[in-house]
Order: C-alpha cells, then sequence, then structure tokens
C-alpha cells in the first residue's frame, strides 16, 4: 500500500513544479489528500493510514537514471533540498512513499523505486497494491534483495518477459493475467527511453480511490498520481482499470 507520483517534463521540471510534487507526497505521505475507502469502511480517519515505511525517488540526470531510497518517513528527509537544483532540471522523477503490508517488515530492501539492468538499459518501478507471488517467475540472473517483496518479483518477471519479446506493453498483458482473480498491480515503469503506468485491481482489491492513478497531460508535461496534485492547471483524469499508457521519453512531445 503506497502513495506515489511520476513526472515526465518537456524540457525540465522547474523548481516551482518541484514543489508542487514534494509538498504533495509530503501531504499524501501523511494521509492528508483527500479520502479514500481505508477512511470510515476500514475504522481510519484521515491522517491515520500513513506511509511512513521508508521512500524512494529516482530521477533522471546526464548519466542516466538515479535512485535513492531511505528508510525514514518522506517528511522527515532533508534529500529534497539536497538535491533541489538537480531534481529542478531533470526531466522525469519518480516518488514513492511505502506502507508496508501487514506481517513484512521495514527494511531498505523492501523499498521502491526498484532498479535494475536490462540489456542495455536501465529499468526502476515503483508499485502501489498486492500481487500473489506463486506464479511469477524470472531468469536467474535476477537475485531479490528483499526477502518477501512482491513487487521486486513481479519486476523481475516482466524484465525476463521483457527481455525475451522487446515489448514492455506485451509483457505486461502476458504477466497479469497470471496473478489470478485478487490483486492490484499499479505501476510507475521506466525502462530505456520508455515511461509506462497503468491501474489493474480486481478482487479483494478492487478500490479504485485509493489504487487508482490519475493523470494529468498537457503540452508540457504528463503527470502521474495516487491524487490529483493541486497547483497545475489543466484537467485530470482517473487512468481506468486496466489502461496501459506509454511514452516515449526523449520524444513525447516533439
Amino acid at each position: 500500500m503506497c502513495r506515489m507520483v511520476a513526472y515526465l517534463a518537456k524540457d525540465r521540471i522547474g523548481s516551482h513544479n518541484l514543489d508542487l510534487v514534494v509538498e504533495h507526497m509530503r501531504r499524501s505521505a501523511c494521509d492528508l489528500v483527500g479520502e479514500h475507502e481505508f477512511h470510515g469502511t476500514f475504522g481510519f480517519k484521515q491522517g491515520e493510514f500513513i506511509h511512513g515505511d521508508g521512500w524512494g525517488i529516482a530521477w533522471m540526470d546526464k548519466d542516466g537514471v538515479q535512485v535513492r531510497r531511505e528508510l525514514n518517513p518522506l517528511w522527515e528527509t532533508s534529500l529534497f533540498d539536497e538535491l533541489r537544483d538537480e531534481l529542478s532540471c531533470s526531466k522525469f522523477l519518480m516518488i514513492h512513499a511505502r506502507k508496508k503490508s501487514p506481517g513484512k517488515d521495514v527494511i531498505l530492501e523492501s523499498v521502491h523505486p526498484f532498479r535494475a539492468d536490462v540489456g542495455d538499459e536501465v529499468a526502476v518501478i515503483a508499485h502501489n497494491g498486492t500481487v500473489p507471488m506463486d506464479n511469477l517467475e524470472w531468469d536467474r540472473r535476477y537475485v531479490p534483495a528483499s526477502p518477501d517483496s512482491d513487487t521486486e518479483r513481479l519486476f523481475y518477471t516482466l524484465l525476463t518477459k521483457y527481455s525475451a519479446n522487446g515489448d514492455m506493453v506485451t509483457s505486461l498483458r502476458e504477466v497479469l493475467p497470471t496473478l489470478g482473480d485478487d490483486y492490484s498491480a499499479n505501476l510507475l515503469l521506466i525502462y530505456g527511453n520508455h515511461f509506462l503506468t497503468t491501474s489493474n485491481y480486481s478482487g479483494k482489491n478492487s478500490r479504485p480511490i485509493y489504487l487508482g492513478l490519475k493523470v494529468l497531460m498537457d503540452d508540457e508535461k504528463v503527470v502521474v498520481s495516487s491524487e490529483v496534485i493541486d497547483g497545475f492547471s489543466g484537467e485530470w483524469r482517473t487512468i481506468s482499470n486496466g489502461e496501459i499508457l506509454e511514452f516515449n521519453v526523449t520524444d513525447h512531445f516533439v
């Protein structure tokens, strides 16, 4: 269970937009943005369903994709201040705040985003939801660092398929039906020069408000978020259950 956001810019994110995203994620991690299914029905009040079990960030610079992860809650970090200039100049940004599933540990190895090499490319994933691991199979070159992360194993399964067929959308469509009737796979995924996002949930994981993803697209940016981010002009829409959106990082805006 997590909160997350990705920002793909035509040129650079810029300091103002970065501030909007960071402030939103701080509030979102503290469960202070909107109502969802865990409020009321599951006994939580707003501000109680917090996401403080580690957080991580991925961004692009001249050397490629960088990833940093921390065990402290997102709202306690000083990393945004330290990286402010670099993040403002970046074209792509992904932030994830973790709320661990019951019975799982708070360890750095389970904090998103996860990063892996796939051929000559770098891939990074962030996930909100839970998937069964019984039918996940991956190449032995990928060795999970987390003892029980379903996300990491889903990631390696997708990369194994992608290595074979060269198409991530096809890989995703092959893997999702193997997950059964009770799963939630809401993903932010960057691989090589591509950014992909998708929203998928079924069975007891059908919580469209909490698990759904929102997207804002215009001539300058693509923003995908667990919730609508205040301060951006334009019209947000909900990504449909089962919908896959894929963007070319370099020339999407050309």
